[in-house]
């Protein structure tokens, strides 16, 4: 049996000067902080850092399944989730060098099968930049449809469905959406299918062997399993349809191979360095900016960071790429919720040589173990407590809504609203999370207390069209 939460060694540190000491130095102190954050049921996945081609630290921790006998490891293959952006924009960005596409045409040059009013709208840039109008999301393939694949033709028609949240590229608004329309651009325009065409443009070239489509993966027995940690209970996932995300999430990988793509960001040789360059100036699938993490030091800009994250049931991804170090951090977890933005955090400072201690605590296990046994007002006196010492080990807005979410997902709607509920107590500007607290009421059969979330959550986010049809369904409108 392996343990999820195995208790970190202790390391004990020589510091030297000849350089391959230095690297012993930091190998070590970069495993007792990974060491530590899955001592204390902050991370179970695989880690690596590199410098250049050089990999500082690699290492697996936890299970990859429940009760199994297969450990994690360097070469387990995680869904990557939102990372599959960057490669989508990567792959447009290739037939744009060959004089396929042009990012300033409108969709429906390319995607006649998109309702017009939509297509002729917007251009493939806008979309890339989450600039288009389009809603966030669509729900397809949940757990009552674990197994169907989902063809693009299908997500299209689901997208003309839909209506534009804003004028295309007024508004800025996350949208894994697009990046579906932006898939079936690239099935028309290479006349092969999403997975058969990121072969042909990206892994292939770049020799990510271990990276594929959710569709077209094989050997799904290296595939980590995801779970999910309610409190103190391990459980597994509920399996939903990867092909749904196609083009915005869909894509496996490992830590290797996406070390072998971070490369490529820093020094091209399959992409032009004008299409590498455009993708960091523009955020095409990334987001590219002044790296002064951690604000005790100077708070001025070491760089520059090119970074994306990814989250879904049971899994979540980093990577982060400090462009003028050479430096790339990944990591890839099996269990929500994960610190794998505080971890990737961390491991960086290491090398960039900021004095890192390893964390002595899960906050957030605690306060929400409170919530439990002794309500909403002493897991709020954590939360402040923390705040007033400026704990970075605060749960971030991303993990207190998967929490919710880990209790709405089965039905256990009681514990989701008293999660949300503190969710937008230590974080009343967050318009998504009164969004999911307006979810998790009306799930509850609560109509009035989700009304008052949902408008709230309008108030705040005028171009929520979530919201707005929530609303609509509540009021029977």
């Amino acid at each position: 049996m392996i343990s999820f939460f195995t208790p970190a060694m202790g390391v004990t540190v020589a510091v030297l000067l000849a350089p391959k000491a230095i690297i012993a130095t930091e190998s070590s102190r970069l495993e007792a902080m990974a060491d530590a954050y899955h001592h204390w049921g902050l991370f179970q996945g695989t880690v690596l850092v590199a410098r250049h081609d050089e990999i500082l630290f690699q290492k697996g921790y936890g299970a990859a399944s429940i009760g199994g006998n297969r450990p994690n490891s360097i070469d387990t293959v995680y869904p990557i989730a939102s990372l599959s952006k960057q490669f989508t924009a990567a792959a447009l960005l290739r037939l744009r060098e060959q004089g396929e596409v042009s990012f300033e045409d409108p969709v429906s040059e390319y995607l006649p099968t998109l309702r017009s009013d939509l297509g002729e709208r917007m251009t493939i840039l806008q979309i890339l930049q989450h600039r288009a109008g389009l809603r966030r999301d669509i729900f397809l393939g949940g757990p009552a449809e674990p197994d169907r694949e989902f063809t693009l033709d299908e997500l299209i028609e689901e997208v003309n469905k839909t209506e534009l949240q804003s004028e295309p590229g007024s508004v800025h608004a996350y949208s894994n959406l697009g990046y579906v329309v932006l898939a079936a651009v690239l099935e028309e325009v290479t006349a092969s299918s999403y997975g058969e065409a990121m072969d042909e443009l990206l892994f292939e070239p770049l020799g990510m062997r271990r990276t594929r489509h959710a569709t077209n993966h094989s050997g799904e027995e290296e595939v980590a399993s995801g779970h999910s940690t309610l409190i103190d209970e391990v459980v597994p996932v509920l399996k939903t349809a990867r092909s749904a995300q196609t083009g915005g999430g869909s894509l496996y990988s490992t830590v290797g191979d996406l070390h072998l793509w971070a490369r490529e960001l820093l020094e091209p040789k399959v992409l032009s360095p004008e299409s590498v360059a455009l993708l960091r100036a523009e955020n095409l699938g990334v987001f590219t900016f002044p790296y002064s993490w951690p604000a005790r030091e100077s708070g001025e800009p070491k760089g520059s960071v090119i970074y994306h994250g990814g989250s879904t049931d049971g899994y979540a991804s980093a990577l982060a790429i400090y462009v003028e170090h050479g430096l790339t951090v990944v990591a890839l977890s099996n269990n929500q919720p994960a610190w794998t933005e505080d971890l990737y955090n961390q491991l960086a400072n290491i090398p960039l040589g900021f004095d890192e201690a390893p964390p002595r605590r899960n906050l957030a296990r605690s306060m929400y173990q409170t919530l439990s046994t002794d309500g909403i007002d002493a897991a709020e006196s954590l939360w402040r407590k923390a705040d007033q010492e400026g704990a970075w080990d605060r749960p971030s807005s991303k993990t207190m809504n998967r929490v919710g979410y880990l209790f709405l997902e089965r039905d256990r709607f009681n514990e989701a609203v008293q999660a949300f509920e503190l969710f937008v107590r230590v974080r009343p500007d967050d318009a998504n999370a009164w969004d999911s607290l307006g979810e998790a009421h009306a799930r509850a059969g609560h109509r009035e207390q989700a009304i008052r979330a949902y408008e709230e959550s309008l108030r705040q986010n005028p171009y929520n069209g979530g919201a707005k049809a929530m609303l609509k369904s509540l009021r029977g409108e």
